[in-house]
């Protein structure tokens, strides 16, 4: 018979002799429960005495009652809040008031905005009005200016460099008014027809003078009877067909360059006696050639008859002129008086 030995398992003595350890779960510890037993047994399983329970009802009870409004935030209960109380306590800890004077600033800036946007249009009217007046005033002495100048046009001498001063300052105010007219709104129509025509007539005006000034000092200086000699014995007939033939090429070139439009009558005669220069020179060399002083003479004698006619044509243009000017500058004064009313 055969003994069989049992050999003792070593990890079932070492399980009997080591204590068990009880599992952890670190999810049941952050939900509040805790490792010990005893600790459990002695906070949740064993109940109070009645002794115990009697003397804390009479302590809750002999307790003095505080205010609830006395206690702090953390410290009242939901039982302790009054509908007053929750009023109250909201205006004075939960509005933010810098929030409360952001928007009162905001709504204070978008009410501003909306009345300026409002305004602006009557602002801008005004504005345009009154640079309509502005512009109007500083015309009308100009205007006064230019009507001084223009009775200067028949003397016998003039200043052109006033003239041209004084047509050029117009010239700019009245467009300017024109200017400060484009700006004014829909409503002021009659403003703007005033003002435009008030600075249309300025700009006539100046433009009259200026080109009657500037006609006036070309033709003058070819209306001068060339001074020749008529004496044979005095000049050679080279010398004699040199100096006319000057005179014509200058009374030419400044004939060819005057405006055609301006002063109709004297440019006509002056294209008359343009074509008809050739034979009065050829009647002043034929009487110096045959020595006839007289015969030279009459020649020219009757180119100066012809000239004296252009000038006396052109102090009735320049005349015709004044007349235009005059009435330009009187509806545009007009115009300026109602403007300022």
């Amino acid at each position: 018979m055969t003994a069989t030995i049992r050999k003792s398992d070593s990890r079932d003595n070492n399980d009997e002799r080591r204590p068990k350890r009880k599992a952890r779960f670190s999810s049941m510890e952050s939900l509040g429960f805790i490792e010990s037993p005893a600790t459990i047994t002695n906070t949740w399983t064993t109940p109070p005495s009645a002794h115990q329970t009697q003397h804390n009802r009479q302590a809750v009870i002999a307790a003095p009652r505080t205010d609830p409004k006395s206690r702090g935030a953390h410290e009242r209960t939901l039982a302790d809040v009054e509908p007053y109380d929750t009023t109250e306590h909201l205006v004075r800890k939960d509005i933010r008031w810098g929030l409360v004077t952001t928007m009162v600033v905001v709504i204070g800036g978008l009410a501003a905005a909306g009345i300026w946007l409002w305004q602006r249009p009557a602002a801008m009217a005004e504005a345009a009005v009154s640079d309509v007046t502005t512009a109007a005033a500083v015309l009308e002495p100009e205007l006064v200016a230019l009507a001084d100048l223009n009775t200067t046009l028949t003397d016998t001498e003039i200043d052109n460099s006033a003239i041209a001063a004084q047509t050029l300052s117009v010239e700019g105010q009245a467009r300017s008014l024109f200017d400060a007219a484009g700006a004014l709104p829909v409503g002021a129509s009659s403003t703007r027809a005033e003002a435009t025509d008030a600075a249309t007539s300025a700009l006539d005006a100046a433009r009259l003078v200026s080109d009657a000034a500037a006609y006036r000092s070309a033709v003058i200086s070819i209306l001068i009877s060339p001074d020749l000699e008529t004496d044979p014995e005095l000049i050679g007939l080279d010398d004699a067909v040199r100096g006319f033939g000057e005179w014509q090429q200058n009374f030419n070139e400044v004939r060819s360059a005057l405006p055609s439009e301006t002063m109709r009558a004297v440019a006509d005669q002056l294209e008359v006696i343009a074509a008809d220069l050739e034979s009065i020179q050829s009647a002043y060399i034929d009487g110096l050639r045959e020595d006839d002083r007289l015969a030279a003479e009459a020649a020219l004698e009757d180119l100066a008859a012809r000239l004296e006619t252009a000038e006396e044509l052109l102090s009735e243009s320049l005349e015709q002129v004044q007349e235009q000017v005059s009435a330009l500058i009187e509806d545009s004064l007009t115009g300026v008086d109602r403007l300022l009313g």
